[in-house]
């Protein structure tokens, strides 16, 4: 039998297919390049298919590195009352700037390159602490799961200064400060409940 791709890293490297198999290939292929160009080719390949991913490997493995290295529990999936909202129509600075704590907003994200968005839910939004300069136009996204993301407004891009313009209060949120892709806000529109048909009473004989 041939060896799998992984077992065959693990050769060039010197690991053991344990090692090997906690990482994912997008790193591995950074520690090869230097010297084993075709293994570098074969796992872009790889990756570029996407033939390498399924959801719960991907779990499993995060998983396993967690317990590993004695984090808690991952959580993939976010709080069951945020199924109930759907987007609405776009956040506008002003509005989110007036937000209180932990409000539901529909959050949408996509990585440049890629088909379709990493993110397209409702989240909990918050402002981050304004002593912090860094912090001063931030907010943090959280779902209930392991995971968040941030947003941080942005407007023109300002070749003079390098930077993006901070947007007026009546321009749509929209955050590409980080280069990797592009991130709106959406109000969250509540689903109202569906209405539970009424049992029809037995006819008595």
């Amino acid at each position: 039998m041939s060896p799998t791709l992984h077992e065959r890293i693990g050769k060039a490297l010197g690991w053991p297919l344990k090692d090997v198999q906690s990482m994912s290939l997008t790193a591995l292929r950074e520690l090869l390049r230097p010297e084993h160009p075709d293994l570098v080719y074969e796992i872009g390949k790889v990756v570029e298919e996407g033939s390498h991913l399924t959801v719960d490997r991907m779990k499993d493995q995060i998983h396993r590195m967690a317990k590993d290295l004695g984090m808690p529990p991952i959580k993939f999936d976010p709080d069951a009352d945020l199924h109930n909202f759907v987007r609405g129509k776009p956040l506008l600075v002003g509005e989110l700037r007036a937000l209180p704590a932990k409000s539901v907003v529909y959050v949408w994200y996509k990585e440049h390159g890629e088909d379709g968005p990493r993110i397209d839910q409702a989240m909990r939004i918050s402002k981050y602490d304004e002593s912090d300069p860094a912090n001063a136009n931030t907010w943090g996204l959280e779902d209930g799961s392991s995971f968040g993301a941030d947003f941080t407004p942005t407007g023109d891009f300002a070749s003079k200064t390098g930077e993006f313009a901070t947007p007026p209060d009546t321009a749509a949120c929209f955050d590409e400060g980080c280069g990797e892709g592009e991130m709106y806000l959406f109000h969250a529109v509540p689903v109202p409940p569906t209405p539970k048909k009424a049992k029809k009473a037995r006819k008595r004989r």
